[in-house]
């Protein structure tokens, strides 16, 4: 033991302690620096092999700086990408292997003899430089959101959780406090949620819209693999999945649905949308899958705009996008192969005159369209790409369901001139300096579920994106099968404004 204490120290750092190998994650953090065969090992040699474990644990971590970013450094899901990376044969928990990264840092920390550059103190500080950054921004975001759990999950849970589920599964009220549950509300939920994903492994939790339950989860409902996550998403798209909400889809894949989140409606906040999408992706995307969703919702045309909404919003509109935000994921998607890129579009209208910031949750609904942009490209001319557009807009087809649309709308100016139109036409222009041009444009759109009173846009486009999203991303070929979907070719996107 003495022996591999020696071993721990390299140069450049300064160790006023050693991590104690007497306990099981000891045993286990030796096993992954040195090896399991270490006895037949002379001193140089397992410093050696220390060295070389430990530059590819740090050259992990560094690769993976969006994510740490994205998680603020917090939480589980960076270290569980971590070791995911790691060679089968040298595991350790997340919390094993942000201990030991956390050791070596402070080490390096520590150091203040003359200067020893090395590989592994290059990558110590590199990746120390990325803490410091972290710890500089603002806090991202958390909620608890209200889930809604199947009958054969009730069965399960004590009458005390049984009581809260039944609460937080009560249709909602479209006020502004109704979207926000309070503290004793948040705990309750996350209890019956915690118990909910023990008791149904081997159980689907179908989904619920405004008090109307949706289409059955089609994907897998077996246990949570481990290691996880799918390793068929690149990074850039992993980053977005987990955005903000990475405790409630650990676990989720093809495989394993869990629990499904509610669809949210007009009143619920950003947070809400993006754990729907991220979790419709993640439990129904496969290595085969040659579709992407845009799992943040956009509602902005320009940051301009996005910008003069932040005090009126409380500060909400930066938890939105723009649609260039969209357009730059999907070029990335559409270049590592996928042909299909889908995203939620959420404005909202109202006016600018409320006095009270917090008012924008209940007096500022969120509207609801889809959008689906289809990459194709020329036969014999793999440069000349046309991007065809499918903008599902139930205010057409459905207009009971969004009068809030049409009166909210009418009271705000600019942002909702000419909202539509403007969706094709910033992607033009995005096109444009991109060397693509645009092909079709379909606009309306009706679905296959039930349609109810209380479903509003935003609950509407949600639907039509699961709907896509289950039977496999497939759009009507011909123009009478687009029309029996209930959709419109638009020639120019003008002509939206004109009917």
């Amino acid at each position: 033991m003495r022996k591999l204490h020696k071993c721990w120290v390299q140069e450049g750092f300064y160790f006023g302690y050693a991590i104690d190998a007497s306990n099981q994650d000891g045993e286990a953090i030796n096993d992954f620096l040195f090896g399991k065969d270490r006895k037949s090992k002379t001193g140089s040699q397992l410093k050696e092999i220390c060295r070389e474990n430990l530059l590819v644990l740090f050259d992990i971590c560094i690769k993976e700086e969006e994510l740490y970013v994205l998680c603020r450094g917090k939480g589980y899901e960076f270290w569980r990408t971590i070791i995911n990376r790691l060679p089968h044969n040298r595991k350790l928990s997340p919390d094993q292997v942000m201990r030991l990264i956390g050791y070596y840092c402070q080490a390096r920390r520590n150091w203040e003899g003359k200067v020893h550059i090395t590989p592994l103190t290059k990558k110590a500080d590199e990746f120390i430089k990325i803490v410091e950054r972290v710890k500089r921004l603002p806090a991202a975001p958390t909620f608890q959101l209200t889930l809604n759990l199947h009958a054969a999950q009730a069965e399960s849970l004590s009458p005390t959780q049984l009581d809260a589920t039944s609460d937080n599964s009560a249709q909602h009220v479209p006020a502004g406090d109704a979207s926000q549950p309070t503290a004793a509300t948040a705990a309750t939920a996350a209890t019956a949620a915690t118990a909910a994903t023990a008791a149904t492994a081997a159980t689907a939790a179908t989904a619920a819209t405004t008090g109307t339950a949706a289409t059955a989860d089609t994907a897998g409902t077996g246990s949570p693999p481990s290691p996880w996550l799918p390793n068929h998403f690149s990074r850039n798209e992993m980053a977005l999945l987990l955005h903000y909400v990475p405790p409630k889809l650990h676990g989720i894949c093809r495989s394993f649905a869990g629990v499904t989140p509610r669809i949210p409606h007009q009143y619920s906040l950003p947070e809400a949308s993006r754990l729907f999408l991220s979790h419709l992706t993640l439990a129904n995307h496969s290595p085969s899958s040659r579709w992407m969703m845009y799992v943040n919702p956009v509602a902005f045309v320009s940051r301009w705009m996005q910008t003069r909404w932040f005090r009126r919003s409380n500060k909400r509109s930066y938890e939105y996008d723009t649609l260039n935000d969209l357009f730059n994921y999907a070029d990335k998607s559409f270049s590592g192969g996928r042909d299909h890129y889908m995203g939620l579009l959420s404005p909202f209208f109202s006016n600018w005159t409320y006095g009270d910031p917090k008012e924008w949750t209940s007096k500022c609904p969120r509207m609801g369209m889809a959008l689906v942009l289809r990459k194709e490209v020329v036969s014999g001319s793999p440069d000349k790409q046309f991007i065809h557009v499918v903008l599902f807009d139930p205010s057409l087809v459905y207009e009971r369901n969004c009068e809030f649309w049409w009166e909210y709308a009418a009271e705000n100016q600019p942002l909702n001139k000419d909202f539509r139109e403007r969706v094709v036409g910033t992607l033009v222009e995005w096109l444009g300096r991109h060397g693509a041009s645009l092909g079709t444009v379909q606009w309306g759109g009706k679905l296959r579920s039930p349609v109810t009173a209380d479903m509003d846009s935003l609950t509407l486009s949600c639907m039509f994106l699961q709907e896509l999203v289950k039977g496999g991303v497939v759009l009507p070929e011909s123009e009478e099968s687009w029309k029996e979907a209930g959709f419109w070719q638009v020639r120019r996107s003008t002509e939206m404004n004109e009917e």
